[in-house]
């Protein structure tokens, strides 16, 4: 099935029901003004139109999207991998005598991935491709495989796994490799993932599992199929679980305090935020944050408590953490959009701080987030972002100007079109992947504004499409392409 075969549900104009002609179009649900009937405002995925729909249009619709992701995501791996796709096709459909499944396909290209990444020793994208193995398993219900492999995740994480690959004895980042394994995990990047903990949590209760029993679990597991000897690794496998059995009760705790927190209260919603800010938690400050975000879903309800919220924020952008200063900024953008006449000061305040200290906000979404919602706020920093995506030092911050540059682009993009040439210059010049895929979204975001301002470049994007030996290159080129 192609996504165009999709059948086309819902109206655009009439009531869903009764059929007839609304003056005003509802963009959410609402009651038919002729029969009453609840009408619902869905997007549809053939062709992205928001529709208008019944109860049953729904939940059809709904059906709809599981069946576009599915052949979204078939398209994209053969679009990525387009050899080892046919290969594993042919390789099964020798094997079984009929033709496989996408989930099949997919699944002898990541075994292949895990072996391949593993000899090259770049157990970062390992991991990545051990995930979505996970993640299979998951959408089967096999729920038992599936733990196995987020064990595996886990103690991947922990140990700080990382992209290097070994050329004449030296990695990518030209450290020489004194003992094997210690030396091939960087112990500065290790985490654990919240969705990764969730994840297990969820299943070890789906199974009662005891901690013992998902100690033994964890143990044999990392033990039999560790891609490195266990015993190399710089997190001991003990350590390891100790870690996890940590967080893992950590995370029961969080969630059970979010569960005692109210919505509809804002008062202890703030309170805790502000708790969490002083111990720099980050990851409740998110999940009360969100909690605070749920109380706000309807765009009328006025927010309450603003100037002890002003008080909150401020901490929150001007702290030394800058994790949570980050967040800050989001948590600002939200209340701007939401309510600008109480909290725009707080942004007005907070330009003229990043004008100050722009060196300092130049590998950040910030600018280019801020231009999207009113360009005349952060309009005559445009030339000093173009300055820097041509001549600064460091290649992270001209991506990050590239970034910016390109969010400006889609609603302004006659503001940004000296930028396009250098842009255009890094698709086809740069030898750093990070950069020159920076470029190809930041041009893609120009042409939703204007296509027309890149349209020379696109013989340059189509060969990046077609022949590039990224595949993650040529899949943000494609879609610059399908712009166009």
């Amino acid at each position: 099935m192609e996504i165009k075969d999709l059948k086309k549900i819902g109206e655009t104009k009439k009531c869903p029901y009764c059929k007839k002609s609304l003056e005003i179009i509802p963009k959410r649900k609402k009651k038919c003004v002729f029969c009453g009937e609840f009408i619902y405002v869905r997007t549809r995925p053939s062709d992205r139109k928001k529709v208008l729909v019944t109860d049953k249009g729904k939940e059809e619709i709904e059906k709809q999207w599981v069946i576009y992701l599915q052949i979204r995501e078939e398209k994209e791996l053969a679009f990525l991998y387009p050899k080892e796709y046919k290969k594993a096709e042919e390789e099964l459909r020798k094997k079984w005598g009929t033709k496989p499944t996408f989930k099949d396909i997919k699944w002898i290209i990541l075994q292949k991935q895990v072996l391949k990444y593993a000899s090259e020793k770049q157990w970062g994208l390992y991991r990545n491709s051990k995930l979505e193995m996970y993640y299979i398993f998951k959408n089967e219900n096999k729920n038992k495989e599936a733990l196995e492999i987020l064990f595996e995740v886990c103690y991947l994480d922990l140990n700080g796994a990382d992209n290097v690959i070994l050329i004449n004895k030296k990695i990518s980042s030209n450290k020489v490799i004194k003992k094997p394994g210690t030396d091939e995990f960087n112990l500065k990047e290790a985490f654990l993932a919240p969705a990764v903990v969730f994840w297990i949590q969820e299943i070890m209760d789906v199974f009662k599992l005891s901690d013992l029993e998902a100690k033994n679990l964890f143990l044999k597991v990392n033990k039999e199929r560790s891609p490195y000897p266990y015993n190399f690794m710089p997190f001991s496998l003990e350590e390891a679980w100790k870690k996890l059995k940590q967080t893992l009760k950590q995370e029961v705790a969080k969630k059970q305090e979010m569960e005692r927190i109210d919505v509809e209260e804002i008062g202890p919603i703030i309170e805790a935020i502000k708790k969490f800010v002083q111990k720099e938690d980050i990851s409740n400050i998110y999940q009360v944050l969100n909690k605070f975000y749920e109380g706000y879903k309807s765009k009328k309800k006025i927010i309450s408590h603003p100037e002890r919220i002003k008080i909150l924020l401020k901490d929150m952008l001007y702290s030394k953490n800058s994790r949570i200063s980050g967040i800050g900024e989001s948590f600002m953008m939200f209340l701007v959009k939401r309510d600008r006449e109480n909290f725009g000061v707080i942004l007005e305040d907070y330009i003229k701080y990043i004008k100050k200290n722009f060196e300092k906000f130049i590998e950040s979404h910030l600018i280019g987030i801020i231009g999207k919602y009113d360009i005349s706020l952060v309009e005559d920093l445009i030339p000093l972002l173009i300055e820097a995506l041509k001549t600064d030092e460091e290649w992270n911050s001209r991506r990050f100007a590239a970034f910016n540059l390109g969010a400006i682009g889609t609603k302004k993009p006659e503001l940004v079109k000296k930028a396009i040439p250098i842009m255009g210059y890094y698709v086809k010049n740069s030898k750093n992947d990070w950069l020159k895929d920076s470029c190809i979204d930041s041009l893609g975001m120009i042409a939703k504004g204007d296509k027309n301002l890149i349209i020379e470049y696109r013989s340059l994007i189509e060969k990046i499409a077609k022949t590039d030996k990224s595949p993650y290159s040529r899949k943000k080129a494609k879609a610059v392409l399908e712009l166009l």
